[in-house]
């Protein structure tokens, strides 16, 4: 199967996953796009608010020490692609490593990204980015694109997704493996991977998420490539969430410490 995989350039967390699946699946995989965008993006939202909301949320240890790896990826970046290279943590670093083709791409709905698309011809895109996915795109892959989304769909579609969980105080969370459509986290469901919650905090749900979101994504190419159909629980509530905002912090807040 020719796979292509469009992603953000992510070193806390995302590039691990992406690594993983590079990794035990080099042979298939096609090339690699890095997206503009980021985990900051906060869809005409104020990001002050966000940011404020996230110090909370993680904790100031975890926030702090977020913000320095975030930042001095930021200024390696910068400085090293004045010699056309690139940070150890970066994505593009270990497809250039790997000898695996690599783009940078502002807009994945370009006319000059969907050329280069058509021409390489992928039986399915993995996408990790944060940009909205158009008609066009969507239709090129044979097998179509597929998405992981941190909770058990069609429950908090959206961002930021385990601090909707708790807040919901549900009882379990998980992976889900789906392909994108023009809506918002909507496409049928290929595979997911539940568990109780069981007192994790968030940083440690977002933890458990990641750490089994490979063997997820590796399920659902299986299931795509052996034609294999996936029910999943029936889960009647389906509701979608954005950025939190402080409103919700005080809700998240009064759970947290009773």
């Amino acid at each position: 199967m020719r796979i292509f995989i469009i992603t953000m350039d992510d070193p806390l967390i995302t590039n691990k996953f992406i690594r993983k699946i590079l990794k035990i699946r080099k042979s298939e995989i096609i090339g690699l796009a890095k997206a503009k965008g980021n985990r900051l993006k906060t869809f005409k939202k104020s990001k002050l608010e966000y940011l404020f909301c996230l110090f909370w949320i993680l904790g100031p240890f975890i926030f702090i020490k977020n913000a320095i790896i975030s930042l001095i990826f930021k200024i390696e970046l910068f400085l090293l692609k004045q010699f056309n290279s690139y940070p150890s943590n970066s994505i593009l670093y270990y497809c250039r490593l790997k000898t695996i083709s690599s783009y940078e791409v502002s807009d994945v709905n370009s006319s000059s990204f969907l050329s280069i698309l058509k021409d390489l011809n992928p039986d399915i895109i993995i996408n990790q980015s944060q940009q909205i996915l158009g008609k066009e795109i969507i239709s090129i892959p044979k097998h179509g694109i597929i998405n992981r989304h941190n909770s058990l769909l069609p429950k908090h579609r959206g961002r930021i997704t385990p601090f909707w969980v708790l807040l919901n105080e549900d009882k379990e969370t998980g992976v889900s493996i789906h392909y994108v459509n023009e809506g918002l986290d909507e496409g049928e469901i290929l595979y997911q991977f539940s568990y109780l919650i069981n007192g994790k905090n968030f940083n440690q749900i977002v933890e458990t998420n990641y750490r089994i979101a490979p063997l997820a994504m590796l399920k659902a190419l299986e299931n795509i490539e052996k034609n294999k159909s996936y029910k999943a629980p029936i889960r009647k509530a389906s509701n979608y969430n954005s950025t939190p905002l402080f409103e919700d912090l005080v809700r998240f807040l009064k759970i947290k410490y009773g």
